[in-house]
């Protein structure tokens, strides 16, 4: 619990702003320097507030009246507690769906993130780059300003796709038995093609949450040499539940590490060919560039919404 002391300048703001929840008052954004080196961060709550020498009572303030205190004292000290610091995603739930709803930002580094070893089979990935092959033919993949494309396996196509298991399960190098039938679209490529093994990966993700969770978006990414993710600011607005599957032999890759980050500092998740990592979407993420081979990946957002067949860019 982190005791933050702040002095403020005449005429000028404190450098944090605070925002009620239910009945406790929670720190929005930290926009101080000082403070950070403290130990502040968005989404602390608030226990103790001490201003020019005096006490204030926290029971019962609301956050406009704590910004107005503050708003008329020069020495400020304040305690917190670090909200954010659980064990598992279930025990993050509460906190996180009520700071997303608050609009609070950057505190999402420090909830957890799980790794799934050995997710996915070879079968199963010899299934994903054969689906990935097939909707090639029906889908335009989304390009990005570098070697990195993605294909949106969510998406309704004009076509109903039927992948032969069996084949794989024999021979996983083997080309599937496709068979394709004009329908009108009305549900995901993936569910349609490979229904069984998407059941159980989205089983495998909602079971780390405690309330029911909706597909947003099936993604196939692939990355060239040059390609990355490196975007200081990227999460999955909108989403709870991010699953990334590694699709591709690391032994192949040079570079193409999945990253989170931890007090604002990269951390490397090594992963094998079928292993998974989920986590809560705020939280920052990036695919360090790749040097030489193809990194292939899987990647699942689940929301709150409803089920979603549309492309997400249009």
């Amino acid at each position: 619990m982190p005791s933050i002391s702040l002095t403020r300048q005449s005429g000028t703001a404190l450098g944090l702003t605070f925002v009620d929840c239910g009945d406790a008052i929670l720190v929005a954004t930290v926009d101080d320097d000082l403070a950070r080196e403290q130990g502040a961060r968005a989404g602390d709550k608030l226990l103790s507030l001490e201003a020019d020498g005096m006490a204030y009572e926290i029971i019962g303030m609301h956050a406009r009246a704590l910004s107005a205190i503050i708003g008329r004292r020069q020495k400020i000290l304040l305690e917190l507690e670090d909200t954010c610091q659980v064990a598992s995603l279930q025990e993050a739930a509460p906190q996180a769906t009520a700071l997303a709803g608050l609009g609070i930002r950057g505190w999402a580094e420090d909830t957890p993130v799980v790794t799934i070893t050995r997710l996915l089979s070879h079968s199963d990935i010899a299934i994903l780059h054969e689906a990935a092959r097939v909707l090639r033919k029906l889908q335009e993949p989304h390009r990005y300003d570098q070697p990195h494309e993605s294909l949106f396996l969510h998406a309704a196509c004009c076509t109903r796709v039927k992948l032969s298991l069996a084949v794989f399960a024999k021979e996983p190098t083997a080309t599937a038995a496709v068979r394709l039938t004009l329908r009108p679209a009305r549900s995901s490529f993936i569910e349609t093609a490979c229904p069984e093994l998407i059941r159980r990966v989205l089983a495998r993700m909602r079971a780390l949450w405690p309330t029911k969770l909706s597909v947003r978006c099936i993604e196939y990414h692939s990355y060239w040499p040059g390609g990355c993710l490196l975007d200081p600011d990227h999460i999955d607005a909108g989403s709870t539940l991010t699953l990334s599957a590694l699709l591709s032999d690391p032994s192949t890759l040079d570079g193409g590490q999945f990253l989170t980050f931890s007090a604002g500092a990269p951390v490397a998740h090594e992963l094998e060919c079928g292993d998974a990592v989920v986590f809560y979407s705020e939280r920052i993420h990036n695919v360090s560039a790749v040097m030489s081979g193809v990194r292939h990946s899987l990647v699942i957002e689940l929301w709150e919404g409803a089920d979603n067949i549309a492309d997400r860019h249009h």
